[in-house]
Formats: C-alpha cells, sequence, structure tokens
C-alpha cells in the first residue's frame, strides 16, 4: 500500500493544484497548496480502492477455483 500510495499522492497533486488554479481560478500559491492538502486523502481513496479490487478479484478466483474452474498452472 505504501508504494502505491506515494506514486497516487505524487501523481494527483499536479492534477488537483491544476484543477484549482485553472477550474477555480485560485491564485497559483494557494492552488498548489490545495493540491497537496486534497492530494493526502484523494491517495489514500485510490490506494483503499485498489486494495478492495484486488481482494475481489482474488476471492473470486479462489470460488473458482473451489467449484473445478481451471486455473493457470503453477509454475
Amino acid at each position: 500500500m505504501g508504494l502505491q500510495f506515494l506514486i497516487a499522492f505524487v501523481v494527483l497533486i499536479p492534477v488537483i493544484s491544476l484543477l484549482h488554479i485553472t477550474a477555480l481560478n485560485q491564485p497559483f500559491a494557494r492552488g498548489a497548496v490545495y493540491g497537496v492538502f486534497w492530494a493526502l486523502p484523494a491517495a489514500f481513496l485510490v490506494s483503499i480502492a485498489s486494495q478492495n479490487e484486488r481482494r475481489k478479484r482474488r476471492d473470486a478466483l479462489a470460488a473458482k477455483d473451489e467449484q473445478g474452474g481451471s486455473s493457470p498452472p503453477q509454475p
């Protein structure tokens, strides 16, 4: 989760900053601060959503294996 959070945080800072500067017509410094501020919860939500999706896919694969479905051969 840590690396994914870091990557999402670094990507979301300029995206959210530009959103505040352009769409919301904020001054540059304020838009940059808001970008850092709102990138924290947004990166957290991205990493939580990714973990839930990974868990859902893993559980679906495990259920398929229990039912006798074919799975790729393990090395």
